[in-house]
């Protein structure tokens, strides 16, 4: 085959003295597509992305989780297995995200108003909106074995020994957790 190019088609690449040749990485860079506004895409991404609102718990599901404190400061020293369910506040917008972390209860700290796992992550109270385990249960079936022992024996009043409680008191204190109670029994949330 002949054609108008055949004496210089197999001369090796010329190569300038005085400029060198470009590496191929550099070369590469040079085709890479242009971002001309920087962190746009990121703002985007941020501005999509979803957050929940903190929802404002009922008057017995603020009981439930009370009482449940009260019960884990009895039994702090036996590090009970619990999950908690909570709201973490997100650190760049408004709303958060409700989480879920199981673990074993170090310490109630009462200064900062958290719950301390053995593992170190510290839950606000504030921000609780759940807990479970099976040491409510457990507490919970000893309190009523408790109680048939002291009305077997004739004893009706839950007061401490050498202190009285009034009836309408006594009452009004144990209606209000009967919901609380019954719902932590059956393992079932208030509504």
């Amino acid at each position: 085959m002949t054609g108008p190019y055949n004496d210089i088609i197999h001369l090796p690449h010329p190569t300038s003295a005085k400029h060198p040749r470009m590496p191929i990485q550099d070369r590469a860079a040079i085709f890479s597509p242009f971002a001309a506004l920087t962190g746009h895409s990121a703002a985007i991404a941020e501005t999509a992305r979803l957050t929940d609102q903190r929802m404002e718990l009922d008057e017995d599901t603020k009981m439930e989780l009370d009482l449940k404190q009260q019960v884990l400061n009895n039994i702090t020293e036996e590090h009970p297995e619990i999950t908690v369910t909570w709201f973490r506040p997100d650190e760049r917008k408004e709303g958060g995200a409700y989480v879920t972390t199981a673990g074993r209860l170090k310490r109630i700290d009462e200064v900062e108003r958290a719950l301390v796992l053995t593992d170190g992550t510290a839950i606000p109270l504030a921000d609780v909106v759940g807990i479970e385990g099976n040491c409510f249960r457990e507490h919970l079936k000893e309190e009523e074995e408790r109680l048939s022992n002291r009305r077997s024996r004739g004893v009706y009043s839950v007061a401490p020994p050498g202190r009285s409680i009034s009836a309408p008191s006594l009452i009004r204190k144990y209606l209000s957790t009967i919901p609380c109670l019954c719902s932590i029994l059956s393992g079932k949330r208030l509504l």
